[in-house]
Protein backbone atom coordinates (compact mmCIF):
# COMPACT_ATOMS: atom_id res chain seq x y z
CA UNK A 1 0.00 0.00 0.00
CA UNK A 2 2.88 2.35 0.85
CA UNK A 3 4.43 1.79 -2.60
CA UNK A 4 1.14 2.64 -4.29
CA UNK A 5 0.94 5.94 -2.37
CA UNK A 6 4.50 6.82 -3.43
CA UNK A 7 3.80 6.01 -7.08
CA UNK A 8 0.57 8.03 -7.06
CA UNK A 9 2.37 10.96 -5.37
CA UNK A 10 5.17 10.93 -7.96
CA UNK A 11 2.62 10.76 -10.76
CA UNK A 12 0.75 13.75 -9.31
CA UNK A 13 3.94 15.80 -9.00
CA UNK A 14 5.03 15.00 -12.57
CA UNK A 15 1.53 15.85 -13.83
CA UNK A 16 1.66 19.25 -12.08
CA UNK A 17 5.07 20.01 -13.62
CA UNK A 18 3.86 19.03 -17.09
CA UNK A 19 0.76 21.24 -16.80
CA UNK A 20 2.69 24.26 -15.50
CA UNK A 21 5.29 24.01 -18.25
CA UNK A 22 8.49 23.52 -16.25
CA UNK A 23 11.10 22.76 -18.90
CA UNK A 24 14.42 24.43 -18.12
CA UNK A 25 17.25 23.44 -20.45
CA UNK A 26 20.46 23.05 -18.44
CA UNK A 27 23.77 21.89 -19.89
CA UNK A 28 26.95 21.07 -18.01
CA UNK A 29 30.38 21.19 -19.54
CA UNK A 30 32.86 19.06 -17.63
CA UNK A 31 36.48 18.97 -18.72
CA UNK A 32 36.02 20.28 -22.25
CA UNK A 33 39.17 21.36 -24.06
CA UNK A 34 39.43 24.87 -25.43
CA UNK A 35 42.18 24.88 -28.09
CA UNK A 36 45.35 26.94 -27.69
CA UNK A 37 46.22 30.13 -29.59
CA UNK A 38 42.80 31.82 -29.24
CA UNK A 39 40.93 28.73 -30.45
CA UNK A 40 37.25 28.27 -29.64
CA UNK A 41 35.13 25.36 -28.43
CA UNK A 42 31.64 25.20 -29.96
CA UNK A 43 28.89 23.08 -28.37
CA UNK A 44 26.39 20.95 -30.21
CA UNK A 45 23.15 22.62 -31.24
CA UNK A 46 20.49 22.72 -28.50
CA UNK A 47 16.85 23.76 -28.80
CA UNK A 48 15.56 26.58 -26.56
CA UNK A 49 11.85 26.32 -25.62
CA UNK A 50 10.84 29.59 -23.97
CA UNK A 51 11.29 33.35 -24.34
CA UNK A 52 13.86 34.10 -21.65
CA UNK A 53 17.49 35.07 -21.09
CA UNK A 54 20.27 32.52 -21.37
CA UNK A 55 22.95 32.38 -18.67
CA UNK A 56 26.42 30.89 -18.35
CA UNK A 57 28.68 30.09 -15.38
CA UNK A 58 32.30 29.01 -14.96
CA UNK A 59 33.22 26.37 -12.39
CA UNK A 60 36.88 26.27 -13.40
CA UNK A 61 39.31 26.75 -16.28
CA UNK A 62 42.91 25.53 -16.01
CA UNK A 63 45.78 26.08 -18.40
CA UNK A 64 46.94 22.57 -19.41
CA UNK A 65 50.63 23.60 -19.40
CA UNK A 66 51.04 25.76 -16.29
CA UNK A 67 47.94 24.70 -14.32
CA UNK A 68 47.02 28.38 -13.80
CA UNK A 69 43.38 29.50 -13.71
CA UNK A 70 42.33 31.20 -16.98
CA UNK A 71 39.69 33.81 -17.75
CA UNK A 72 37.09 32.49 -20.20
CA UNK A 73 34.70 34.27 -22.55
CA UNK A 74 31.59 32.96 -24.27
CA UNK A 75 28.99 33.97 -26.83
CA UNK A 76 25.99 32.52 -28.57
CA UNK A 77 27.14 31.13 -31.90
CA UNK A 78 25.71 32.22 -35.20
CA UNK A 79 23.77 35.30 -34.13
CA UNK A 80 26.49 37.94 -34.05
CA UNK A 81 26.71 38.41 -30.30
CA UNK A 82 29.93 39.71 -28.82
CA UNK A 83 31.92 37.72 -26.27
CA UNK A 84 31.28 38.22 -22.53
CA UNK A 85 33.45 37.23 -19.59
CA UNK A 86 32.32 34.01 -17.91
CA UNK A 87 32.31 34.41 -14.12
CA UNK A 88 31.83 32.04 -11.20
CA UNK A 89 28.25 33.33 -10.86
CA UNK A 90 25.64 33.16 -13.62
CA UNK A 91 25.93 35.89 -16.29
CA UNK A 92 23.30 36.73 -18.90
CA UNK A 93 24.64 35.88 -22.36
CA UNK A 94 22.61 38.31 -24.44
CA UNK A 95 20.20 40.82 -22.98
CA UNK A 96 19.97 43.51 -25.64
CA UNK A 97 16.52 43.23 -27.17
CA UNK A 98 15.47 39.72 -28.15
CA UNK A 99 18.98 38.50 -29.04
CA UNK A 100 19.23 34.97 -27.64
CA UNK A 101 15.82 35.11 -25.96
CA UNK A 102 13.55 33.64 -28.63
CA UNK A 103 12.98 29.87 -29.00
CA UNK A 104 15.18 28.10 -31.52
CA UNK A 105 18.45 26.24 -32.00
CA UNK A 106 21.55 27.64 -30.28
CA UNK A 107 25.20 26.79 -29.85
CA UNK A 108 27.59 28.33 -27.35
CA UNK A 109 31.25 29.17 -27.97
CA UNK A 110 33.96 29.33 -25.31
CA UNK A 111 37.45 30.79 -25.68
CA UNK A 112 40.28 31.89 -23.41
CA UNK A 113 40.17 35.65 -22.82
CA UNK A 114 43.90 35.99 -23.55
CA UNK A 115 46.09 34.10 -26.00
CA UNK A 116 47.45 30.87 -24.49
CA UNK A 117 50.29 28.65 -25.66
CA UNK A 118 48.47 25.53 -24.50
CA UNK A 119 44.89 24.35 -24.40
CA UNK A 120 42.55 25.11 -21.47
CA UNK A 121 40.34 22.60 -19.65
CA UNK A 122 36.99 24.22 -18.83
CA UNK A 123 34.04 23.22 -16.65
CA UNK A 124 30.84 25.21 -16.35
CA UNK A 125 27.14 25.34 -17.11
CA UNK A 126 24.73 26.94 -19.58
CA UNK A 127 21.03 27.53 -18.90
CA UNK A 128 18.92 28.20 -21.98
CA UNK A 129 15.46 28.52 -20.43
CA UNK A 130 15.41 30.51 -17.18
Amino acid sequence: MKKIKIVVSLFAISFIFSVTGVNAAYHSFIGITIPSMSGTYTSDSVYKNTISNQTVKKNGAKDNLSGDERAIQSRLNGIGASYIDVATSYRTLANNGSLGQIPGDYKIEFKAKKWTASSVTFSGSWILDN
